[in-house]
Parts: structure tokens; C-alpha cells; sequence
């Protein structure tokens, strides 16, 4: 029996290898930059539309867009906007990342 908390991640300190076992570990380099930002709002309107919410996920989808689209930082005392994926310091980035990467892992 699982606690509440129980996740489906390994606790790799109590991981028992062989011999002619290897770890690997994958990063993924500048994530944030290469997220797809229209394949990600696709995806979410359909989560939403599968779990009933029809009358809210075109609102969140839409509010997403907006969100989105007025993602711009500060660099040498110049503003920019990213012309692809989404800043890392942006409140959204995160959403962004898990939507996208879950939808990939199923």
C-alpha cells in the first residue's frame, strides 16, 4: 500500500544494480525555448474538452494565447520577445513545460 504522496519515480538511492547494469539520465537542453506553444494550447483545449469542460477551455485556451503572446524580458536594458517557446521567468513557463512533456510521456 502507497501513502498519499506516493509518486511513480524511483527512489534512485535505493536502486539495486548489476554488473552490466547502466544509468542514464537525459536533459533536455533549453526546454523552455523549444516547447511548442500552438501544439501545447491544442492540447490543452482537448484535456479539457475530455474531462467535461466545455464551457471553460476555450476561455483557459484563449487566456493561455494572450498570456503567451505578451512574453517579453529584459536583456542589457533592451526589451525582447522570444520568437519561439516561452521565458523561463514567465508564471506560465512551468504549465507550459509539464502540459507538453506530459502529453509526450502517455
Amino acid at each position: 500500500m502507497h501513502s498519499v504522496g506516493y509518486n511513480k519515480y524511483v527512489d534512485i538511492i535505493n536502486l539495486k544494480l548489476k554488473e552490466n547494469h547502466k544509468v542514464i539520465t537525459f536533459d533536455i537542453k533549453e526546454l523552455l525555448v523549444n516547447i511548442r506553444i500552438e501544439e501545447t494550447l491544442v492540447i490543452t483545449r482537448s484535456l479539457l474538452m475530455q474531462n467535461n469542460d466545455t464551457q471553460s477551455a476555450p476561455q483557459t485556451v484563449n487566456l493561455m494565447k494572450l498570456t503567451l503572446s505578451q512574453n517579453y524580458f529584459l536583456f542589457l536594458n533592451k526589451i525582447y520577445q522570444p520568437k519561439k517557446g516561452v521565458d523561463v521567468r514567465s508564471p506560465i513557463s512551468n504549465l507550459i513545460c509539464e502540459i507538453f512533456l506530459q502529453f509526450l510521456e502517455d
